[in-house]
C-alpha cells in the first residue's frame, strides 16, 4: 500500500483517539516496522498505543463491563444483547439514558465474543480489546501490536523484537504531520538502529540453526551406525561442543540446550542481546560508510529482516524434527528407529505447507 494512503489512515485512528471513542484515556501513540523505517510500500502501520489510569471514567467503563457480564447471564438478557449489536438506533437511545457520557452504542458495535472466548460467553467487553476493535474499525492496514499503561513504557520496549520507536501523537504533541516529518529527517538513523537489532537477531537464529542442524546429523549419523537414539547425556554434551565452535555465549546456549533436550526452564535472552561473540557493531559501521544513499542502507535493512524470517521458520522445522527424534512418544510398543525418524519427519513437515 502507499505510504501517503498509510498515513491517511493513521490520522484517522488519531481522529478516533481525540474523539474520545475509545474504553480507554488514550496519551500516545507510538510507530514502529517498516513503515518507521521509511520503506517506500510498507504493508501496514505497526503501533504501540498508552494510556493512562483515569479513576473516574475507569469506574464507568468498569460498571458497563459488569452489565455486559449480568446480560450474558441469561437467556433475556443474551436477547437485549443481541439487539443492542444488531439494532444502531436501540444502542444509542440507550447509551443516551443508562450510560450518559460514554459512547457505549460504538463500544457494542464490538461486544460479540470471537474465538475461544465464545465457549464461555456470547457477548464480550474488555476495554483495550475494544479499544484495538474501535479504533481500527474500516480502517486497512493498522496495526495495533500493543496497548499498555504509559508507565510500563521502557519495559514493554525491553521486550519487543524492533528497536526503534518513534512518537507520532500524544496529548502533547499532536500534530501527527510535524511527527512524522521527524521520521524523514531521522530516518538514517532509524534504519542504522533496526539495522544493528536485525544483525543481532540474524546472528541468534543463525546460531540456533547451526547447533540444531549440527546436532541432528549426529543424531542421524548415531541411527545409521548404531541403528539406536543417543542418551539425553550424550546429546547434551554434544550440543556444548557444537555452541563451543559457533562462538555461542553461555546464556543463550544453555537456553538452546532446554529447548531440544526439555531440560527444565531456562529463560531467553531478550532478542535485543547478542548471543556470540560476532562485533555487529564493526559491521553496522562498515555498511554505513560502504554505502552513500539512505535508500541503499533502506533495502538492506529490508533484507535484512527477510533473512529473519527465514532462519526463523528454518529453526522452528529443524527444532520439531530434533525434538521428536530423541524423544519419541512414550508409549508402551515402542516403533523400531526406521519408523521413528519417519514419524518426526513427516510430523515436522506437516507444519510447512507444501
Amino acid at each position: 500500500m502507499k505510504r501517503q494512503t498509510l498515513e491517511r489512515n493513521l490520522k484517522r485512528v488519531v481522529r478516533r483517539i481525540e474523539e474520545g471513542i475509545a474504553p480507554i484515556r488514550v496519551v500516545e501513540v507510538w510507530a514502529f516496522g517498516s513503515f518507521l523505517r521509511m520503506k517506500a510500500d510498507p504493508k501496514d502501520v505497526d503501533l504501540v498505543i498508552f494510556y493512562i489510569k483515569d479513576p473516574a471514567f475507569d469506574e464507568k467503563v468498569e460498571l458497563f463491563r459488569q452489565f455486559i457480564l449480568r446480560l450474558n447471564k441469561t437467556e433475556e438478557g443474551c436477547e437485549m444483547l443481541e439487539e443492542l449489536v444488531s439494532n444502531q438506533d436501540f444502542a444509542s437511545e440507550f447509551a443516551k439514558k443508562s450510560f450518559p457520557g460514554l459512547p457505549v452504542d460504538v463500544w457494542l458495535r464490538h461486544i460479540k465474543a470471537s474465538g475461544f472466548m465464545r465457549t464461555y460467553l456470547s457477548y464480550y467487553f474488555h476495554p483495550t480489546d475494544t479499544t484495538r476493535k474501535v479504533l481500527k474499525e474500516g480502517i486497512r492496514r493498522i496495526q495495533i501490536a500493543e496497548i499498555e499503561d504509559v508507565h510500563e513504557k521502557d519495559e514493554l520496549f525491553s521486550r519487543m523484537s524492533a528497536q526503534s520507536f518513534k512518537l507520532v501523537w500524544s496529548k502533547n504533541e499532536r500534530d501527527v504531520d510535524k511527527n512524522l516529518q521527524k521520521l524523514t529527517e531521522e530516518q538514517a538513523a532509524i534504519i542504522l538502529a533496526e539495522m544493528k537489532n536485525f544483525a543481532v537477531q540474524i546472528e541468534r537464529y543463525k546460531s540456533y540453526y547451526f547447533v540444531l542442524t549440527n546436532v541432528l546429523k549426529w543424531v542421524i549419523e548415531a541411527i545409521l551406525s548404531r541403528k539406536s537414539l543417543p542418551d539425553d547425556e550424550q546429546v547434551a554434551e554434544r550440543i556444548h561442543v557444537v555452541g563451543s565452535e559457533r562462538g555461542i555465549l553461555d546464556p543463550y546456549l544453555k537456553w538452546i540446550l532446554n529447548q531440544i533436550t526439555w531440560s527444565g526452564s531456562v529463560k531467553e535472552p531478550g532478542l535485543q542481546e547478542q548471543v556470540t561473540h560476532q562485533d555487529i557493531d564493526s559491521e553496522i559501521a562498515q555498511i554505513k560508510d560502504s554505502v552513500e544513499d539512505v535508500s541503499e542502507l533502506g533495502v538492506l535493512c529490508e533484507s535484512m529482516r527477510r533473512d529473519i524470517d527465514e532462519f526463523r521458520s528454518k529453526c522452528v522445522f529443524a527444532k520439531c524434527l530434533l525434538s521428536l527424534l530423541i524423544h519419541p512418544s512414550d508409549s508402551y510398543y515402542v516403533p523400531p528407529i526406521e519408523e521413528q525418524v519417519s514419524y518426526a519427519v513427516l510430523w515436522a513437515l506437516s507444519g510447512f505447507p507444501m
